[in-house]
């Protein structure tokens, strides 16, 4: 009997599916499941890398409601989406903070320093303000005397390093009211290297302190200084700082935080984002004339741009404060650089004195 020719066959998948209709929507329904799923993964892993990418950059930016947040001793992250924003609405009363706490954010708040612009450190008045102005009819006279024995080297962006730099710093503030005075800076280096003596600008400075608040734990005040600097100690001719001061005292522990804001308004980088230079101090009385702690400065950079850490300027002071008059204002501390641009070694004293007119009394 001849062999009749064998029909093609059609593959086997094809098979399942010419012979279960059930069978072959069931396994369209899986593959779309699965690819579902893979996508929603790949969504998910997107989230939560984003998520973790605010959450870092919570220690490089700092808004107003995360800093009041800080400031209040709240452990409230305003970026995460997971937050009720109702958490966000407590009064400062119920959540009164204790020095300990307050410490512990001092320490938050020098975490978010960490991105900042290549610039030369200033300086020249290495001092963190406290919240109280000078009295009414009161004038005060500061000398800053700093040194750098290790520090940058050359010459970069037309600004001369600061290694063996001596820099003297002449203040003279003068109290108008209880809550507002007026400062004026004159500004010298006595030593460049290579170069000799320098005068290198002048500064004018109104601070206002605010009324205090139980509510609020810290005294407020605010500080504008306008700065004219000479070529060869900042790359910008004229600069604007805006300084707000929080300041705490509880027992013998003292802390004083300035986040200050520095705005370039003549030069290379005029019209360029603020830069972020916060410093902060925290002392211990140890006896009745005697305050020791550090002091912390840093600078940076815009708010909008962040730096490499090495790119950074971060210093640390160990200070002591000598209380042996309400006339005389003694502060001396050694500081070290804590990134590869800052400073190595500086050391810094201010020799303030207090003149009273018309038989002022302290």
């Amino acid at each position: 009997m001849p062999s009749r020719p064998m029909r093609p066959r059609a593959p086997r998948h094809r098979r399942r599916a010419i012979g279960n209709p059930d069978r072959a929507r069931e396994t369209q329904r899986r593959k779309n499941t699965t690819e579902t799923q893979r996508h929603r993964e790949k969504q998910t892993r997107r989230s939560l890398s984003t998520q973790c990418g605010r959450r870092g950059a919570l220690y490089l930016r700092v808004s107003v409601v995360d800093f009041l947040c800080v400031l209040s001793g709240l452990c409230v992250c305003p970026t995460s989406s997971t937050v009720p924003h109702d958490r966000l609405v407590i009064s400062f009363r119920r959540h009164m903070p204790s020095f300990f706490r307050v410490l512990r954010v001092s320490c938050v708040v020098c975490a978010l320093s960490v991105a900042s612009r290549a610039a030369a450190q200033d300086l020249f008045e290495i001092q963190v303000y406290p919240y109280e102005t000078v009295a009414p009819g009161v004038t005060m006279f500061e000398f800053h005397t700093n040194f750098t024995p290790s520090g940058s080297k050359g010459v970069e962006d037309g600004v001369y390093g600061n290694n063996r730099q001596f820099h003297e710093t002449l203040e003279i503030t003068h109290g108008w009211t209880k809550n507002f005075e007026t400062g004026f800076y004159i500004e010298t280096a006595p030593y460049v290297p290579g170069i000799g003596a320098k005068f290198t600008g002048w500064h004018v400075r109104p601070r206002f302190s605010f009324p205090e608040f139980k509510q609020f734990p810290f005294h407020v005040s605010l500080s504008f200084e306008y700065a004219f600097t000479q070529p060869g100690f900042d790359v910008n001719r004229q600069s604007l700082e805006i300084r707000p001061i929080f300041e705490r005292e509880q027992g013998r522990l003292y802390l004083s935080i300035n986040p200050d804001l520095s705005v370039p308004t003549k030069g290379p980088e005029a019209g360029s984002a603020p830069a972020f230079e916060p410093n902060f101090k925290v002392g211990w009385n140890f006896t009745e004339h005697v305050n020791a702690g550090i002091e912390y400065y840093a600078e940076t950079g815009t708010v909008k741009r962040f730096d490499p850490l090495g790119d950074e300027h971060h210093i640390l002071f160990g200070a002591a404060d000598l209380n042996v008059s309400p006339d005389w204002e003694l502060n001396f501390g050694v500081g070290k650089g804590l990134t590869g641009t800052s400073e190595q070694w500086i050391l810094k004293a201010i020799i303030g004195y207090r003149f009273r007119h018309g038989g002022e009394k302290p």
